[in-house]
């Protein structure tokens, strides 16, 4: 009963300490993207553009106004799911989330079943034979991938699978 407590007392905890993490990973991405090097303008119209062309974006993007209220319309926006309009494509980020959806699950499931079929298929394979060849593989295999940055498997998974 007590363990129960404590576990029902850390998951309200952690849920209580969502919000927090939510608003400063958001507010952190803010300043990120302000404190940036170059202009978003130059980036989108190139160097060329008219001042009429830079100033008509500047408006559309509403960079024209006070940080604050760049923000504040930013956190509005994430909050209400209007989470903007994709520049090369013209689509919502909405629809091309929803789009692209369907095989982003279908993926992660299919991932998620063979890692499983794989990792019981090596445990039992290893658990049968202690110290033998596949349980040392498994061993290192599961060192190797636990020591491994997400980020940095990831690019080099793409690389050799994309």
């Amino acid at each position: 009963m007590v363990l129960r407590r404590d576990l029902l007392r850390y998951v309200a905890a952690r849920l209580a300490l969502a919000p927090v993490m939510l608003w400063i990973i958001a507010s952190l991405v803010f300043l990120l993207l302000r404190v940036a090097p170059g202009d978003p303008v130059d980036a989108l119209l190139g160097l060329r553009a008219t001042p009429a062309a830079r100033e008509a974006l500047r408006v559309q993007l509403g960079l024209n106004q006070p940080l604050a209220v760049q923000y504040f319309t930013y956190l509005q926006d994430l909050i209400g799911g209007h989470l903007g309009t994709s520049l090369a494509s013209q689509e919502t980020v909405g629809q091309i989330i929803r789009a692209s959806l369907p095989a982003t699950i279908e993926l992660g499931c299919m991932g998620l079943l063979l890692g499983a079929l794989l990792g019981l298929a090596v445990g039992f394979s290893g658990a049968a034979k202690p110290e033998g060849s596949v349980d040392l593989a498994g061993r290192l295999f599961g060192i190797g991938t636990y020591a491994l940055p997400p980020f940095w498997a990831a690019m080099v998974l793409q690389l050799c699978f994309a």
